[in-house]
C-alpha cells in the first residue's frame, strides 16, 4: 500500500506557547505515523529554501532574525494517501 509523506515545521512561537503536544496529537489522530522529529535553529539558507518567494525586503531582517535565534521543530509523518488533505 502506498504511503504519503507530510512535512510539518512548528515555528518558535508555537513551541514557546506550549501547544506542541496538542498539535502532534492532532496530526497523529488523522492517521499519520511520526517517522522523524528534530529541533534546531534555522540558518539563512534554510529560511530562503523554505520561503523562496519572500519578497518583502523591509520585513526580511525581522523574519530572518526570528528564525535564526530561536528553535523550530521539524516532523515527518507517513500515512495513507490523503493524509495531507486532512
Amino acid at each position: 500500500m502506498a504511503s504519503e509523506i507530510v512535512y510539518v515545521m512548528l515555528k518558535p512561537d508555537t513551541l514557546e506557547s506550549g501547544i506542541r503536544d496538542v498539535i502532534v496529537k492532532e496530526l497523529l489522530a488523522v492517521g499519520g505515523e511520526l517517522v522523524f522529529s528534530k529541533r534546531f535553529v534555522l540558518n539563512r539558507r534554510q529560511i530562503a529554501d523554505i520561503y523562496p518567494h519572500f519578497d518583502n525586503e523591509r520585513a526580511k531582517p525581522v523574519v530572518f532574525h526570528y528564525f535564526t535565534t530561536r528553535e523550530t521543530e521539524h516532523f515527518v509523518f507517513a500515512g495513507l494517501p490523503g493524509i495531507h488533505a486532512q
